[in-house]
């Protein structure tokens, strides 16, 4: 078993080429807290491991509020609240799993106990952008057709700001050096001043040993400074 950081693949991605499971975890669910940041609004931290078990197992070990890293925002579980993740997956493993979800006590017009099929939503603008790879496309249509045919509830779901995410993240990434650059992010979390004072000032030996996304981020952070300091204004 091991603990993986995420920003833009890096559990997943790897997970993929050898044969592991890598989760990447809700935001927040489970505490960042003392893993050197690349930038506090993509940073996330998940396990990997051998088997879907023990992943669930160490998931549930490492998932739920610690009271330090803001990243946890409202609605994720304190420790004694997090779900039996390896228990709800022995459940899921049953034959009528798919069909016997539980029902939300808060959903009205439903009895406590009540079950319905589980529903699967596909976002519609997923196949759309661009550079979505058509085999991928295929890969997660197929697993849902047989999810389908497993007895699950396959929906359609659209969400056209999906198309926008590419600009969005262009904007974003003018504003996400700050950790790199030393700077607070306007949250709380655990800072690693032993780290920052090893990495400040920034040298050109530094900067070529960080890895590509980290010193795109810090050149766009230093260009917003230069070219769009209302950008920093409105972060």
């Amino acid at each position: 078993m091991a603990i993986g950081g995420d920003q833009g693949g890096s559990i997943r991605i790897p997970a993929s080429h050898v044969g592991i499971v890598g989760l990447k975890p809700t935001f927040g669910l489970v505490p960042y807290t003392g893993i050197v940041s690349n930038e506090i609004s993509v940073d996330h931290t998940g396990p990997m491991t051998r088997d879907v078990m023990s992943n669930a197992e160490l998931l549930h070990i490492i998932a739920g509020v610690d009271g330090i890293d803001d990243r946890q925002i409202a609605g994720t579980p304190f420790p004694g609240e997090v779900p039996n993740y390896p228990a709800l997956l022995s459940a899921a493993r049953s034959a009528h799993a798919l069909l016997s979800a539980p029902i939300p006590a808060t959903k009205t017009g439903d009895l406590p106990g009540d079950t319905r099929k589980i529903r699967i939503g596909i976002l519609k603008e997923g196949d759309e952008i661009v550079n979505m790879d058509p085999r991928v496309a295929a890969c997660v249509r197929a697993a849902a057709k047989r999810f389908e045919e497993l007895g699950a509830e396959v929906v359609e779901v659209s969400v056209p700001e999906h198309l926008q995410g590419l600009l969005i993240g262009r904007v974003h990434r003018l504003t996400t050096s700050n950790n790199l650059l030393g700077r607070a992010s306007g949250t709380r979390q655990l800072y690693l001043n032993d780290l920052t004072e090893k990495i400040l000032p920034w040298t050109q030996e530094k900067f070529e040993k960080l890895f590509g996304v980290s010193a795109v981020y810090l050149l766009q952070g230093i260009y917003a400074d230069e070219h769009y300091p209302h950008v920093r204004q409105t972060q």
